[in-house]
C-alpha cells in the first residue's frame, strides 16, 4: 500500500503513457479552461547571466489545476542556455555543465484533496508528448478530415511526438521530413516509419517538406523563421511549437483561420542585470488576443473548419500548466494501477509546523 508521494522516470512514463491517453487528458483539460473549471499560471522565465562567458542560467516554471483530475501541477525547469549561430542561423541550445547532456525537467503533482504531494516527474516524454498531443487535437478540430499527407520541419526530440499524435488523429499515409542536419532527418526517418508504420522520408529543403501536403508540421530549435506563408496552400493546416521564433508574418497573413493555444498575454521574463544577449526579449510577441484560443475550439466556442478549402494555423504559442497536470495525473493513475514508480518518504515533504 502507497504511504508516500513516487519518483517517476522518463523511462517510467512512456510505459504508462500512450498517445491516446495523452489525448483524452489534454481534450479534459482545455474543455475544463475554456468552462473556467480548470485554472492555468502562465510561464515564468528566470535569467541571469553566467560570470565567465556569454551562457545564461534560465528557471522556467508554469502552473496548472484540473479539478476533473483532482491535481495542481508545478513544473519546473533548471537550465543552462545560450543561443550558438548554426548554418547561418541562430539556434536554442540547452545544456548542463556537471552533468552532460543531462537536464533538470520536473513535474510536481499534488492531491488538491489532501493537499498532499502525489509524485514527482521527470518531464522529459510528459514535455514533448504535451506539446505533440495538443498539436493532435489542433490537427483533429482544424485539419480537414481527409487530411493524409505530412511536411515536418524538424527532426529533434518534440518532432516525434508531432507525428504521433497527427498519425493518432488521421490516416496519414506518407511523412516528409526537412531538417539541417542530413544524418539525423535519414536517422529519425528510419525510426518513425517503424514506430509509426506509415513511410516517411527524408528531403533536402523545407520548400520539399512543405509541397503538397494536408498538413505542415514545424518543430525546431531555430531562432529565426522556418515557417514560410508562400507555401501555405488551399486546404492546408499549419502548426508551429515556437510561433515567435519559426512563423514568418506572411505565414499569419495567408492563413484563413488562425487560432492559439492561449490568448494569456505572454509569459513573464525577469533578467538579472542586463538584458543584452538573451534572446527571447530579441523579438516581442506577436498579439494573440484577437484570435480564438483552442480550448474554446474544443469545446464549441469558437468554430473550427469552415471549408476544404481554409488555409488554417495553429500557433501553439506558450505551453500551459494545465497541460502537465492533466498528463501528469494520467500518468501518475496508470502508475498507482502498475505498481511502478520510486516511493519517496512522505515526511520528506511534511511540516509540523503551520505557519
Amino acid at each position: 500500500m502507497k504511504t508516500g508521494p513516487i519518483l517517476l522516470t522518463s523511462e517510467d512514463a512512456e510505459t504508462l503513457l500512450s498517445m491516446e491517453a495523452c489525448l483524452e487528458a489534454l481534450e479534459v483539460a482545455f474543455r475544463d479552461l475554456a468552462s473556467g473549471d480548470a485554472v492555468n499560471r502562465p510561464r515564468t522565465d528566470t535569467f541571469t547571466r553566467s560570470a565567465n562567458d556569454d551562457t545564461f542560467y534560465r528557471y522556467k516554471s508554469m502552473e496548472g489545476l484540473v479539478p476533473s483530475f483532482g491535481v495542481m501541477a508545478l513544473r519546473i525547469n533548471s537550465e543552462k542556455i545560450r543561443w550558438p549561430v548554426i548554418n547561418g542561423k541562430k539556434r536554442q541550445d540547452k545544456f548542463q555543465r556537471t552533468y552532460p547532456n543531462h537536464y533538470v525537467g520536473i513535474v510536481l503533482l499534488f492531491s488538491i484533496e489532501t493537499g498532499e504531494l502525489l509524485a514527482v516527474i521527470k518531464e522529459a516524454y510528459l514535455q514533448k508528448m504535451r506539446v505533440g498531443g495538443t498539436t493532435g487535437l489542433a490537427i483533429k478540430y482544424l485539419s480537414r478530415n481527409n487530411a493524409g499527407r505530412i511536411g515536418m520541419l524538424g527532426s529533434g526530440w518534440q518532432a516525434g511526438a508531432q507525428l504521433e499524435a497527427a498519425c493518432a488523429v488521421r490516416e496519414i499515409e506518407h511523412i516528409k521530413v526537412y531538417s539541417p542536419n542530413a544524418d539525423n532527418c535519414k536517422r529519425f526517418a528510419g525510426v518513425m516509419t517503424d514506430k509509426l508504420q506509415v513511410p516517411v522520408a527524408p528531403v533536402k529543403s523545407p520548400e520539399q517538406a512543405a509541397t503538397e501536403v494536408d498538413i505542415l508540421l514545424a518543430a525546431t530549435s531555430a531562432m529565426e523563421p522556418v515557417l514560410s506563408g508562400d507555401w501555405i496552400k488551399p486546404g492546408m493546416h499549419v502548426s508551429a511549437i515556437n510561433p515567435r521564433r519559426e512563423v514568418e508574418t506572411t505565414t499569419l497573413a495567408k492563413s484563413d483561420y488562425i487560432v492559439v493555444n492561449t490568448r494569456d498575454i505572454g509569459y513573464l521574463i525577469y533578467v538579472a542585470g542586463s538584458k543584452a544577449g538573451v534572446a527571447p526579449l530579441e523579438k516581442k510577441e506577436a498579439d494573440v488576443s484577437v484570435y480564438p484560443a483552442l480550448s474554446e475550439v474544443i469545446a464549441g466556442k469558437a468554430r473550427g473548419r469552415r471549408s476544404q478549402e481554409e488555409k488554417t494555423l495553429f500557433l501553439n504559442n506558450i505551453g500551459l500548466g494545465t497541460q502537465f497536470a492533466a498528463v501528469g495525473a494520467k500518468i501518475y493513475q496508470a502508475a498507482a494501477r502498475r505498481g511502478i514508480g520510486q516511493e519517496i518518504p512522505a515526511h520528506w515533504f511534511l511540516e509540523t509546523v503551520r505557519k
